[in-house]
């Protein structure tokens, strides 16, 4: 406990910095944000839609099959 106040201590008594962003990297980082975002967004509708197009893609195939007529009737 001691030693967390006197972490905290130290923290606050610390200098504050200024520090300057230029537009070309302000605009860079906005843009690469804005990237990650959208591929992990894609990535999870990409993971979550697979399953649902998989089964439509099955139930398509399987209504599209003619019905079987193996009654298992051999053949004369």
């Amino acid at each position: 406990m001691k030693a967390r106040i006197l972490i905290l201590t130290l923290l606050s008594l610390s200098p504050s910095v200024d520090a300057y962003v230029g537009p070309g990297a302000g605009l860079g980082m906005i843009g690469s944000l804005i990237a990650i975002i959208v591929a992990l967004v894609l990535a999870l509708v990409g993971v979550l839609l697979l399953p649902i197009k998989l089964l439509r893609a099955r139930k398509r195939r399987q209504s599209a099959e003619p019905p079987s007529n193996d009654t298992h009737n051999p053949t004369p």
